[in-house]
Parts: structure tokens; C-alpha cells; sequence
């Protein structure tokens, strides 16, 4: 080992990764053995900075091709490979990331072998958002695409969104899902950083998650918005990788369907926000699943919802949130919804339970909501694996639905759990400012703001200053809140003209408040 890494070695190198050399002749490769309960992040970017003999070498790479090894030209007589490796090593089936730089120095002996030591820190480990790609992580990812010839799952997540976290923990994260994420070659966009723009514009993200697989030419296979949980979301991949066909074709193959494969094809156009092809595809008349479906997201009514409890009770999950949208319901209609309603909560997993009970409290008299939103979180609570990681999550809903019980206090202490785990990051100092707001705790909530602000990024930056504006307003503070906000107006960087994204919106709100002050 040379004299600078020792230099740098420290207590926690068990915490590291091993780096591992193998040789056969010319060729060498490199890989590694993350620590028990971590892997390397597959679509995030690894470097390798190598000295091979007199040679100096710099390899831009993926965590999938450190996976399967970073191959190497090993010149004659040469006895070590010594260098630096930067990955990032995520948690099994968690949501937390770190992004890790260790050194190494492997001898070379003989025609043929193996090498391997544990890693030694060059710095500190860094905490990561949930294995976001980096800006140009989608261009390679549709580089290797093409030569392994697999398909390009595009996942636009955000570090704050719930079920962003939910379908990291659940199947980005869990090794035992690796197998339904093969055929894929993976990258999670971070929306809230503005290299994200034009792919956001150009796919119409404007929900998280939005999950997008398209061909190796960026040709849109299928898209899906928001996570329905594992299962379904893995039966989703299933389908994709079996052969659907692209959502521009469609259309074109409609005449061809039967009724039932025109109803199934325009539910997939309908969820994919094209809802003139999807009028045009559906079958008149037509009352499966998937027709009802469509037509009650293309022109919600009491009717339609209630044929799909009658007619498709085993999907309740796929139309139960569309009822928040009717208003208030017939008598007749508000009974077939809650019997439908209730009899989901038994049959589904907690998680969706406690959503379909949510939907229940919403719809409920004033006085019978605090009994059910208190029913969803002990459901949902009663889920929690006990590891934040895994949990992070549920956390933002379990806390609205505890205060909306009326236990403030537990609500509370889950956020500021979460925000102590997450000290560097927007997600759980932003959700807790909002609601020491909305209890009238506001020199604690603009302690949490000023936290938020501090923390985030790009989009959840612009959040945050609207919502410190806000309490410092609340506080009496009007001066100090115009100040921020002009300087946060000032300092923010536009979309160009014609980019549809969700910053547009962001700093259109910061402008119509601060022009309201």
C-alpha cells in the first residue's frame, strides 16, 4: 500500500467496499464487494482513476458495468493496478445512498489470478439523493441500452415524493427484484435539477413518479404515472418486456383489436395523458374493466364509478381516488362506493388499505373523519418495517393522517424522526414547516423552513422559499420575506421559452406572491 493511502486509512474502512482485480494475460477487470445489506447503485455513475505501470487511465462508467467488471489493458510486466474507485452504495430494499471513494493498490502475480483487498477512504462518504442519474447518465444509459440490446426504463423521481421512495425501497433497492429489472437498463431522472428540463419536456413529465420504458431510440414503449405498489408495478414490467406495442402505434393497429384489446389500448393511451387517441379507441357501449376504466378518466360520473364496483370490485385500487373528484355522491352511489371500499381494505396490503381508508375519511361527515383517518395510519403504521430506510416513504402521509386524527403530537415525532435521519436533505424539513404552519407554531416552523431552504435544490428550493416567505410573513416579518424573495427570483435559473416544466409554475407562484406583499 502506498504511503498516501495510509495516510488516509481510518476506522471505517470495514464500512467500505472491497475492490477486487482478476487478470487472464493482457486483460484485467476490476469489480467490487460492497458491505453486507449495500450494493452498488446499477445505473449511477462510477469513475475509476488507475495507474497501470506507467500508464494513466480514467474510466467513466456505470454501477452495472462495475458489476460485471471494468475490463482493463494490461500491458507487459506490469505488477499492480493503483488507483481510486467512486461509486455510490445504496442500501438493500432501503432508499439511502451514500457516495463512497475508496483507493487500492493490487499486486499482479502470474499469467492468471486474483487480487483483492478492502478499500481504503479517500474522504469522507457523501450522502446521495436515492440513486439519481447525473447529468448525462441518460445518454449512456441509452448506450448501453443499445448494446446489450435491452429496453431504457426511465424513472422521474423526485427526493421528496413518497412513492419516489416507496419504489426505490420496494424494487429499485431490493436485490431480490433484480431479476424483474434485467431486461432494463435503469436511470432515475432527478426532476428537481434543471438538466432534467428537456427530458421532462420532451416525455410531458409532469408527475412523480413518471415511469417511462422506451426502445433503444427513445421511442416510447409504455408510460406509467405514480407507483400502484410492487406488484403491480412489477406485472407492469412484465407486460412491457414481453412485447406491447409502442403507444404511437396504437392508433394505428385500433382497427385490427377486438372491442376488449381497443378498451385495454386506450387505457393505456388515457394513462399516458393522451386523451383524445384513447376517446377514439374505445369501443362504445363496451362495459369491461379496462373500458370503464377509460371512460371514467376521461369524463368522471357517479355511474361509471359505481358499474366498476359492481362490475370490477378486485380493482377498486386502480379507480378509488378518481371519487374525490365526483363531489359529493348520490346516496345510492356513496354506499356502493364505501361497501366497495371496505372490502378493498380487507383483501389489499396495508399500504393500499390505508389509502382506500384515506378516501373513505375524505368522503366521510365531519365528525366520523377523524375515527377513519386514524384507522388508516394505525393500518398503515402497523406496516412499518421499523427501518427509516425502508419506511422513509410512508413517513409524510403517516403524519398527515395522525394529525388529521387529532394526534398531533405522534405526527409530529414521525417527521422529526425523519428530519433528524435526513439532516442534509429538503424532504421531511420542508413537510414539517408546513405543518408547524398550519398549527400556528410558527417560530418552529421557520426554523424548519430556513432548514428547507438551506437543503434544497433547484425546484424544492423554490418551494421552500415560498413557504419561508409565507411564515415570515405570518410572523410580522413582511420585509425580510420581499427580501428573500427577490434575491431567490433573481438567482433562479428559467426555462427556456416554450420548455413545459414544473419550474415555470414554481416561480410563477413566487412572483405572483412576492407581487402580493
Amino acid at each position: 500500500m502506498t504511503l498516501w493511502m495510509c495516510l488516509v486509512s481510518f476506522a471505517f474502512a470495514a464500512e467500505l467496499p472491497e475492490v477486487e482485480l482478476g487478470w487472464h494475460g493482457a486483460t484485467g477487470w476490476i469489480t467490487t464487494r460492497p458491505p453486507a445489506g449495500e450494493h452498488v447503485a446499477p445505473e449511477a455513475p462510477v469513475t475509476a482513476e488507475l495507474r497501470i505501470g506507467e500508464q494513466r487511465v480514467v474510466i467513466d462508467a456505470s454501477g452495472l458495468d462495475l458489476q460485471e467488471g471494468l475490463r482493463l489493458a494490461l500491458p507487459p510486466g506490469v505488477s499492480s493496478v493503483e488507483g481510486a474507485l467512486s461509486m455510490s452504495l445504496c442500501e438493500d430494499g432501503g432508499t439511502t445512498c451514500r457516495l463512497v471513494n475508496v483507493g487500492f493498490d493490487l499486486p499482479i502475480s502470474g499469467w492468471r489470478g486474483r487480487a483483492r483487498q478492502p478499500g481504503v477512504a479517500l474522504d469522507a462518504d457523501a450522502a446521495s439523493p436515492p440513486m439519481f442519474a447525473v447529468e448525462g447518465a441518460v445518454e449512456a444509459a441509452f448506450a448501453r441500452a443499445r448494446s446489450d440490446e435491452r429496453l431504457v426504463l426511465l424513472d422521474f423521481s423526485a427526493v421528496w415524493c413518497p412513492p419516489c421512495n416507496l419504489l426505490a425501497a420496494e424494487v429499485l433497492h431490493d436485490p431480490e427484484d433484480a431479476e424483474a429489472l434485467a431486461p432494463f437498463v435503469v436511470a432515475v431522472v432527478d426532476v428537481d435539477a434543471p438538466w432534467s428540463w428537456a427530458l421532462k419536456d420532451r416525455y410531458a413529465v409532469g408527475a412523480y413518479p413518471t415511469l417511462i420504458v422506451t426502445d433503444v431510440d427513445g421511442v416510447v414503449i409504455d408510460r406509467l404515472e405514480g407507483y400502484p405498489g410492487e406488484e403491480a408495478f412489477e406485472a407492469w414490467l412484465t407486460k412491457v418486456q414481453a412485447g406491447m406495442l409502442p403507444l404511437d402505434q396504437l392508433a394505428e393497429k385500433g382497427p385490427t383489436m377486438s372491442p376488449e384489446e381497443a378498451a385495454t389500448a386506450a387505457l393505456r393511451l388515457v394513462r399516458a395523458n393522451r386523451a383524445d387517441e384513447a376517446k377514439a379507441l374505445l369501443p362504445p357501449g363496451l362495459t369491461s374493466a379496462d373500458a370503464l376504466l377509460t371512460r371514467l378518466a376521461l369524463s368522471p360520473d357517479e355511474a361509471t364509478l359505481t358499474q366498476l364496483c359492481v362490475l370490477a370490485p378486485e380493482r377498486v385500487y386502480e379507480y378509488a381516488f378518481a371519487a374525490l373528484d365526483l363531489g359529493e355522491l348520490s346516496a345510492e352511489g356513496a354506499a356502493t362506493l364505501r361497501a366497495t371500499l371496505l372490502a378493498g381494505v380487507a383483501r389489499l396490503p396495508p399500504a393500499q388499505g390505508a389509502d382506500l381508508l384515506y378516501v373513505l375519511g375524505v368522503m366521510a361527515p365531519t365528525d366520523q373523519q377523524p375515527a377513519l383517518f386514524g384507522a388508516a395510519a394505525a393500518l398503515l403504521e402497523s406496516n412499518l418495517s421499523g427501518d427509516i430506510a425502508v419506511d422513509r416513504g410512508h413517513y409524510g402521509f403517516l403524519a398527515d393522517l395522525w394529525i388529521s386524527a387529532g394526534q398531533v403530537d405522534h405526527g409530529l415525532a414521525l417527521l422529526q424522526q425523519a428530519a433528524a435521519a435526513y439532516p442534509e436533505e429538503f424532504t421531511f424539513h420542508h413537510a414539517l414547516s408546513g405543518q408547524l404552519l398550519t398549527l400556528g407554531r410558527l417560530p418552529e416552523a421557520l426554523a424548519e423552513a430556513e432548514r428547507a431552504v438551506t437543503t434544497g435544490y433547484g425546484d424544492n428550493r423554490l418551494r421552500a422559499e415560498k413557504r419561508r416567505a409565507e411564515i415570515l410573513v405570518a410572523l410580522g416579518r413582511k420585509d425580510e420575506a420581499k427580501a428573500h424573495l427577490d434575491a431567490a427570483i433573481s438567482a433562479a435559473e428559467r426555462p427556456a421559452e416554450g420548455v413545459k416544466v414544473r419550474t415555470t409554475r414554481y416561480l410563477k407562484e413566487l412572483e405572483t406572491y412576492r407581487a402580493g406583499l
